[in-house]
């Protein structure tokens, strides 16, 4: 049971042991769902060979003010602040975090035909923000996709760097001719994909309005 139960783990992003690769017939075809079609690789910003999302709001705000609310920010935001803050430097109006995002992505599977399920990943990550005078600098890197375990089931974690999820990805490019079971990978890990990015820059984005909010709060 375990066993069966890892293998579809594996299989949703082809990931793995090659000895879990079963064949394209391993289960009898029965009621079946479409299987969509691949989703474009996003063009993840790239510094100095990793992933790095980043972005620069400006505000009429000085480095003390924008720090406070920096500090209010990840309160907010992660909820524990205490326990995701890696630094908090006052002076130089810096705040680094280990926190995590939680996101969930659409998975496709053969069992007795093709099936459809969701997993919730765990989206380990760094997060700096950098304060000066009217203006502040985000920047998220150290990405990685943990898939959420069922501990009653004794499935052990696993964890996918996002440059690994994206080097899969382009190897599969490479393959002439994909067997099902490649593709149902491929789709599943277009899918993740596409949720990391898109979680990133609405993170990102979320910034300045709240930022901005602050700031006119009379409060």
């Amino acid at each position: 049971m375990k066993s069966t139960i890892l293998y579809f783990i594996i299989s949703f992003l082809g990931i793995g042991n090659s000895s879990f690769a079963q064949g394209d017939n391993m289960y009898p075809s029965g009621s079946s769902v479409t299987i969509p079609d691949i989703l474009q690789l996003p063009d993840f910003p790239f510094q100095n060979g990793e992933v790095t999302y980043q972005s620069v709001h400006e505000f009429d705000a000085d480095q003390k003010t924008l720090y406070g609310i920096a500090l209010r920010y990840v309160s907010d935001y992660y909820k524990s602040a205490k326990s995701v803050i890696d630094v908090a430097d006052p002076d130089n109006g810096l705040v680094i975090v280990k926190g995590i995002f939680s996101i969930t992505s659409d998975v496709y599977y053969r069992f007795f035909g093709n099936q459809k399920s969701a997993n919730t990943y765990l989206t380990y990550h760094t997060l700096k923000i950098e304060c000066k005078d009217n203006k502040i600098r985000a920047t998220i890197d150290n990405l990685r996709a943990e898939l959420q375990a069922n501990p009653s089931l004794g499935i052990v974690t696993t964890e996918i760097p996002i440059k690994q999820l994206i080097s899969l990805y382009n190897q599969y490019e490479e393959i002439k001719k994909p067997k099902k079971r490649e593709t149902i990978a491929q789709v599943n890990r277009s899918f993740l994909l596409d949720e990391l990015d898109l979680n990133a820059y609405n993170f990102l984005n979320g910034l300045e309005p709240y930022f901005a909010k602050q700031l006119t709060d009379d409060w």
